[in-house]
């Protein structure tokens, strides 16, 4: 883009940074990247391409050598990777100018207008969502991530949305009457308190212990809905954990 003389279409200056693409891309990036890798990293794991792929990343049980076991891996799943990460500035780039064009159109013809159609100009849906300095930081936060869940290091955090415990007190009003909710009440308290994007290093610990479980790189919200999510069982060694699996093979 740059080298064609196309700058315009690329959003770089330092005075055209703002909270959507900086902050709400960021969030963006990182969510559409899961939405996209949970599902295939579960797919490399059938065991009809296990085996051909994937298996190879798994020899390591308890990685700890940070982006050295990180990028431990088949070419074929790097492609993957890849993939699954521009697929997320993308997603960011899109996105973003889709949502601000219908707001334009809400403001100018109302919901019902959006809903209509019509001739309304579609052309901020071209790109233009994502600060250039945004995908630098992006590709550094998911490398640095990356190297973390293959690390010794108990690293997590959680999003701190409106409501959630950490803001407002565990004894919220409002979080305990969700828990009183069936079915439902902790699926929402978990969006509301940001439970479902909680990225820690024990959670892909935990994968590697247990190859079927916990798919997901920073957001947990697939496992959870596939029912695949399985929370740390605390520390072990190495040979500990190799004992486990030859003990699991033989019960087989």
């Amino acid at each position: 883009v740059w080298q064609g003389g196309h700058q315009q279409l690329l959003t770089w200056k330092l005075t055209q940074l703002t909270p959507g693409n900086t902050i709400l891309a960021l969030g963006i990036m990182f969510l559409s990247m899961d939405m996209l890798y949970a599902p295939l990293h579960h797919l490399l794991h059938l065991p009809s391409l296990y085996p051909l792929i994937h298996k190879h990343h798994h020899r390591q049980h308890f990685p700890t050598r940070g982006y050295l076991d990180a990028g431990n891996e088949h070419p074929i799943e790097h492609m993957i990777g890849v993939m699954c990460t521009w697929f997320a500035v993308c997603m960011a780039e899109i996105v973003l100018p889709t949502i601000g064009m219908c707001f334009d159109k809400v403001k100018e013809c109302g919901i019902i207008g959006l809903l209509d159609g019509g001739d309304y100009n579609m052309t901020r849906t071209k790109g233009g969502g994502v600060h250039a300095l945004t995908v630098l930081i992006f590709f550094q936060f998911h490398a640095a991530l990356a190297m973390m869940n293959h690390s010794p290091y108990n690293v997590q955090f959680s999003l701190p949305f409106v409501g959630s415990a950490s803001l407002f007190g565990a004894e919220n009003k409002l979080l305990r009457w969700l828990d009183e909710i069936p079915f439902v009440g902790k699926w929402v308290k978990r969006i509301v308190t940001g439970q479902w994007f909680k990225y820690s290093v024990e959670h892909h610990e935990m994968h590697h212990r247990k190859f079927n479980f916990n798919y997901g790189q920073y957001c947990m919200f697939y496992d959870l809905w596939m029912g695949t999510f399985i929370e740390y069982e605390g520390p072990k060694s190495a040979g500990e954990i190799e004992a486990g699996k030859k003990k699991g093979l033989k019960e087989k």
